[in-house]
């Protein structure tokens, strides 16, 4: 949850990692300087290995809602991000 500088309106980001992830659940990354981010950071204090060759992947569920949260709203957010990582996954094709 946070509130917008030139507005003072607020806003809800809500990341939930599958379970299955590598690094579940993970570290978290976040910063305001010298521009705002943040994200899973599942390879920050432990080394995480698989086969050369193979592809580890990693899935979350953003959910981006407008205005402030109190505890009952951040848990409807957080069943519908466990909805959305329950579906099946899109394979990306080139």
């Amino acid at each position: 949850m946070g509130q917008h500088d030139d507005s003072c309106r607020f806003s809800t980001v809500l990341i939930a990692d599958d379970t299955a992830n590598a690094q579940h659940p993970p570290e978290w990354f976040a910063r305001s300087e010298p521009f705002a981010c943040f994200g899973p950071a599942p390879f920050f204090s432990a080394e995480v290995t698989f086969a050369a060759g193979a592809t580890m992947k990693n899935r979350y569920a953003v959910v981006i809602a407008d205005g402030d949260s109190d505890g009952g709203r951040l848990a409807a957010l957080a069943a519908v991000a466990g909805d959305a990582l329950r579906q099946q996954p899109v394979e990306a094709t080139a």
